[in-house]
């Protein structure tokens, strides 16, 4: 009994100081900047800022530890992951930490508000808000988070779940975190652990304390990450059409000769418009004291598994291998819709209805939605005693082509006609020949007239818009006591039921679910407001289409018109989900990812592997167009074809505003605006920058930097690579000071230039050219139009690829 109360009092008086010690303020300030270790054989730095600010250290793990006294581990306080602590006392490789208080730094506070945690050891603490950078550079490093080792291939289980790479809350790897990163993702690294078997990332080079959790992921495995590189980078596109079969980025690494390079090409040039973004972003080394090689090394990403093999059964029981499922579901995302226009003169009122649906259809779909591509057409028809009968437009990504040639054409085909009806068959099929290469994306065709003549040929129609696959709206502007109005809608019924009925049976080999097969299709129109028509979609029908007409005498309100286009496209959107949602189930299994096998060409980069490889690593990465990150290089031929190269760099949002304050800077220290401008005192200035924007550790001397070119000034402040831009890498910053060697005029118009790409970074911050989303990530890729370069440039072209 004699001891309890000692012992009591020992643990009231410790939950006191472990509450209530009060803090000296402001805590200790960050150390420097140093080299922190290698990340892919490339040396980093830690993360201190350059200039020192008060220590903020974060809980790297759960149920982290603090002790009340660094020599003793019995009395401690946990401490939860991503939890921000201020550093009071760093000795021995352990921390002093208390409660990060944000008002206490600002001595809005009383320091005796303020709790002492205690002691942890310093491996178990995040130092830095900054994530690693190249030492050799100063930007930080990108990862991406991919397979990047055999053992995930076959231990899948361990890594993904529900098609995302777990993330955990310790370098344990055993609590997962509530967050997952997708494959592929691009992120930062903060840390190493586990013999850098370990890697905490974070989706922005640094973090907002205020906001821990919004920056910083967790804990991953060194298995799933692959290094992308920094910033400079080379863009790929083809906007020019070209059609080389050999042109590409390569496999593997330069010095391949003959055929045996050409064989290596991995991705062709002829086929960058089918993939993302960021995938035809290449990067690639700085050059800075270094020559340019002819051939770039890079990195890109790609898919090492062949799933051309798999297949499943759709209900008609023929097998749909996994190239048709690529078609069918990628396809099906392109919409084109034409517009069959009846022009005679009692039609007239309804061109510029058209006109300004086409425009209203233009704005809905600038709008994210189902559809990764929209194009227009026009069939134009009326009797034409002076020439053709119909005048059919190409499809067209601009509504405004569209809208011209509807007026060009109207004016064309003026001549009067006594005829009693128009020649909407006619136009129905030169509508569905349009449309007839692309089947297998969503078409289309909504007619606009009047009359009719029943007795014209209905097996072509119906065969040209079935094979084009095209869902119809049949809509009659006005009904007048002539024959030819009735018959108007009477074939609009045929052409429609039949059309869908023959779509119906069409679309059955893209079906595999048996459920989703309607037994008794009704493929009557069914009446909803007066004189609109439809087909029962879905519950009755499988395909979709609608008929509507005025009573007699009257003419049809121009908001039907709107209001079917609307309908038709909301319920195409559903059909091709249900589809799509049905195969992607089937193809994400082990019946359609269990026959996937490792490409030949980069078995040697994952060993041990065998065919066919895991179904649960296929299944997961099924969704994902290229999901691996493999070394290759960029070939000298390949660069040459300047149309289709765009050299730039890739950075993050903060990166963006830093660049844009040093341009802004330089032009406003530099004055090259100012009257009696001074050549010697811009480059002093510049130099002067370079240095207060230096983003390496290194100490950069003037006298140094005076002996460097401008192309290297460039690119140590910037990564834009301009190298092979003469006047730039032919004079020293020595010789910029002199008009003998640089001319003055040319150095005035060198610094005021850097104006101007402050104003061009400030109107296209939210271009989809230069900006690019991943995944909520937002990264800005700026090409040469944003380089202080010497050589006239123009802006960005937006190819969605």
């Amino acid at each position: 009994m004699k001891n309890k109360f000692p012992l009591a009092a020992y643990y009231i008086g410790l939950s006191v100081l472990l509450t209530s010690c009060q803090v000296k303020l402001p805590s200790k300030k960050t150390p420097e900047p140093s080299q922190y270790g290698k990340v892919d054989n490339s040396t980093v730095v830690n993360g201190y800022p350059k200039k020192s600010v008060p220590w903020i250290v974060i809980s790297d793990r759960s149920r982290n530890t603090a002790y009340l006294d660094k020599d003793d581990e019995k009395s401690y306080k946990e401490v939860k992951f991503l939890e921000p602590l201020m550093v009071l006392k760093h000795r021995d490789g352990m921390v002093k930490v208390a409660e990060y208080v944000p008002d206490a730094l600002m001595k809005k506070v009383s320091s005796k508000s303020i709790k002492t945690y205690g002691w942890i050891h310093e491996s178990d603490l995040l130092l830095w808000n900054h994530s690693l950078k190249s030492e050799r550079t100063g930007y930080p490093v990108r990862v991406a988070v991919v397979p990047n080792n055999s053992e995930v291939i076959k231990s899948a289980e361990r890594y993904y779940k529900n098609d995302s790479i777990m993330v955990f809350n310790s370098p344990s790897l055993i609590e997962a975190a509530n967050v997952k990163i997708p494959n592929g993702q691009m992120v930062y690294v903060y840390k190493q652990a586990e013999n850098n078997k370990r890697f905490l990332v974070g989706k922005k080079p640094s973090i907002d304390i205020d906001s821990i959790g919004k920056g910083l992921y967790g804990w991953v495995s060194s298995n799933v990450i692959s290094t992308w590189g920094e910033r400079s980078a080379i863009k790929l596109k083809n906007t020019t059409g070209i059609n080389d079969t050999e042109l590409g980025v390569r496999e593997g690494y330069p010095g391949a000769s003959g055929s045996d390079a050409e064989n290596r090409t991995a991705i062709l040039l002829t086929d960058v418009n089918k993939r993302k973004p960021l995938e035809n972003i290449f990067p690639v080394t700085l050059a800075l004291n270094e020559a340019p090689t002819p051939d770039s090394k890079t990195k890109y990403f790609t898919n090492i598994l062949d799933y051309s093999k798999n297949y499943v059964f759709n209900v008609l029981g023929e097998p749909i291998y996994f190239d048709r499922y690529r078609e069918i579901t990628d396809r099906d995302k392109n919409i084109n819709i034409v517009f069959a226009l009846d022009i005679s003169a009692g039609n007239a009122p309804y061109a510029p209805i058209v006109k300004s649906l086409l425009q209203d259809l233009q704005l809905r779909f600038e709008k994210p939605s189902y559809f990764n591509n929209v194009k227009y057409g026009v069939v134009l028809y009326k009797n034409n005693p002076c020439g053709n009968n119909t005048a059919v437009s190409n499809l067209s990504t601009d509504y405004s082509k569209i809208t011209t040639f509807i007026d060009q054409k109207t004016n064309e085909m003026n001549c009067s006609s006594n005829n009693g009806y128009q020649p909407v068959g006619e136009a129905l099929t030169a509508a569905g020949n349009l449309l007839s290469n692309v089947p297998d994306e969503t078409n289309i065709v909504v007619t606009v007239g009047t009359s009719a003549n029943q007795s014209g040929n209905m097996y072509s129609v119906i065969g040209s818009l079935t094979q084009a696959q095209a869902r119809l709206i049949m809509f009659q502007t006005s009904a007048r006591s002539s024959d030819t109005y009735n018959d108007f809608v009477l074939m609009a019924e045929n052409v429609v039921t039949n059309t869908a009925k023959n779509i119906a049976e069409l679309k059955k080999q893209k079906i595999i679910n048996q459920s989703d097969v309607l037994t008794k299709n009704n493929f009557s129109l069914v009446e909803g407001d007066a004189g609109f028509f439809s087909l029962a979609y879905p519950k009755q029908s499988m395909s979709q289409g609608f008929v509507i007409f005025p009573k007699k005498g009257d003419i049809a309100t121009p908001g039907f018109l709107k209001k079917s286009v609307d309908s038709l496209i909301a319920q195409v959107t559903l059909d091709n989900q249900n589809v799509d949602k049905s195969l992607n189930e089937y193809f994400h299994s082990s019946v359609g990812a269990g026959k996937t096998d490792v490409d030949l060409k980069y078995k040697y980069l994952y060993p041990g592997l065998t065919n066919p490889v895991s179904a649960g690593i296929a299944a997961q990465l099924i969704n994902y167009g290229n999901p691996f990150l493999v070394k290759g290089y960029l070939p000298k031929e390949l660069k040459e074809i300047t149309p289709s190269i765009e050299k730039g760099i890739l950075i993050s949002e903060s990166e963006y505003d830093n660049l844009k304050a040093f341009y802004s800077e330089v032009y406003r220290n530099t004055e090259p605006d100012k009257p009696g401008f001074s050549q010697s005192k811009a480059i002093k200035e510049y130099v002067r920058l370079l240095k207060k924007y230096n983003p390496t550790i290194k100490f950069l001397d003037k006298g140094d930097l005076y002996e460097l070119p401008m192309s290297y000034a460039i690119g140590m402040s910037t990564g834009f690579d301009l190298s092979e831009e003469e006047i730039l890498a032919k004079f020293k910053l020595k010789g910029w000071r002199k008009s003998k060697i640089v001319r003055n005029e040319t150095v005035r118009t060198y610094f005021h230039n850097y104006k101007e790409l402050a104003e061009r970074m400030l109107n296209h911050r939210n271009n989809p050219a230069v900006k690019i989303q991943q995944n909520g990530q937002t990264f800005y890729w700026l090409n040469e139009f944003f380089t202080p370069t010497m050589i006239q440039t123009e802006a960005p072209e937006y190819t969605k690829h």
